[in-house]
């Protein structure tokens, strides 16, 4: 379970940035990427969007019913690297990163691996630090549903279908713009993927942006709740911790854990 904790945090890190876009496709609903558009502009805009070039992000994944809690760092350089830190304290620690081709990972009960298929492709499209001036290309199907309410707001909603097949619903607060909710599938790599709902809340403007801190992520078998306690833009960052471990390339890679 520890193991599975740590692989959606990998996941549900990005995913629960905001999601924004631009590039028309004629297979959208004009009307959904008009929900995109404002979307766009509630988060902060596409001038407030494009000056951002670096991103670090702080905090931590509760999971109370398992007794778990993972504190993780998470750094962005565009346009589209990630490198990812976390850690059980005294139990387990983890880091996965992505170099713009290849994407990898690394921890202390399944070791290295490089990753591939659906898990890759999911970390790509959510490890761009300018997803939301691509999320149209990205998604280029997308049709609005009926509306929805959530504790009383009236929700616009968005299903939208990536390039890779892959399925998400979008809910958008009909006065403010913004994300609300999201509803998709999620991959955990070797795991297998789960259905998740993952609500957003405590938005808050860094640099001009407007970034979910808070995130409640709801499965049938776990809640958890994901806090960002610090967003900082355009920091210095070194690109080789974007890179896959050098021990490990010169190992190949094969995935056994490393011995104590």
């Amino acid at each position: 379970m520890k193991t599975t904790a740590l692989t959606l945090l990998f996941s549900l890190t990005l995913v629960t940035l905001p999601s924004l876009a631009e590039s028309p496709d004629p297979k959208a609903d004009p009307k959904a990427h008009a929900l995109i558009d404002k979307l766009i502009e509630a988060t902060g805009g596409e001038e407030a969007l494009k000056k951002i070039k670096t991103r670090v992000v702080e905090g931590s994944m509760n999971m109370p019913a398992q007794g778990i809690s993972i504190t993780m760092k998470m750094s962005q350089m565009a346009p589209n690297k990630v490198y990812v830190e976390q850690s059980i304290p005294g139990l387990m620690e983890a880091k996965q990163g992505f170099n713009g081709e290849k994407g990898w990972s690394q921890d202390t009960l399944l070791g290295y691996r490089e990753l591939a298929g659906p898990e890759l492709e999911q970390l790509k499209r959510e490890s761009n630090i300018e997803r939301e001036l691509n999320l149209k290309k990205d998604y280029p199907v997308m049709k609005v549903l009926p509306d929805a309410e959530l504790e009383g707001r009236k929700l616009h909603v968005v299903e939208a279908t990536s390039k890779d097949k892959r399925k998400e619903t979008w809910y958008l607060d009909a006065e403010t713009g913004l994300l609300s909710k999201m509803e998709q599938k999620m991959s955990l790599g070797p795991q297998g993927e789960i259905d998740v709902t993952i609500l957003l809340k405590d938005y808050r403007e860094v640099d001009g942006i407007q970034i979910p801190m808070t995130s409640e992520i709801k499965n049938p078998a776990f809640s958890a709740t994901l806090k960002f306690t610090s967003v900082k833009h355009n920091v210095e960052l070194d690109a080789k911790i974007f890179e896959a471990p050098e021990e490990e390339k010169e190992e190949g890679g094969d995935g056994d854990s490393p011995e104590e």
